[in-house]
């Protein structure tokens, strides 16, 4: 037990007259910003900050979620999707940040195009923009050279 991280939820309300993919921007960038500002904090990991997924991570077994997070017992909790991933990682230490689902991602096993997609990513990231994004480019890296496979998914 004394492993286990310390774990918040956060609820942020939307201002009425966002649009929800505006929202969803804003939300993005902040998760960018606090990881860049907290990247040295050992331990600090964004599972998820999104107005349409949440992301429950843990090194538990399948039957124990709801024991763990029991919020998702709470009969007004709906969902479209529910993505559980058990296996934890043969490559790497098993690490609360690296426990599966990942942000869209569940996989079984290492993505093999990793050192090829960083690569194409530091070649091209002073070139990267996104008009409805400006705040990205003060913010790179996005991404690590050297972490797991898919601790950024």
């Amino acid at each position: 037990m004394k492993n286990i991280p310390s774990i918040h939820h956060v609820i942020i309300n939307a201002p009425d007259d966002l649009l929800e993919t505006e929202f969803e921007k804003k939300l993005y960038i902040s998760r960018l910003q606090c990881e860049k500002i907290l990247q040295d904090e050992k331990g600090f990991y964004v599972p998820s900050l999104s107005s349409r997924v949440i992301s429950y991570k843990g090194l538990i077994l399948s039957e124990y979620i709801t024991d763990f997070y029991s919020d998702l017992k709470n009969k007004k909790m709906k969902t479209s999707l529910c993505v559980f991933h058990q296996r934890f990682s043969t490559n790497t230490l098993p690490e609360w940040k690296l426990a599966q689902p990942f942000r869209y991602l569940a996989h079984n096993g290492e993505i093999n195009t990793i050192q090829g997609n960083r690569n194409w990513y530091f070649a091209r990231r002073n070139k990267l923009e996104i008009e409805s994004l400006p705040e990205l480019s003060k913010l790179h890296p996005l991404i690590s050279r050297d972490s797991s496979d898919s601790i950024y998914a």
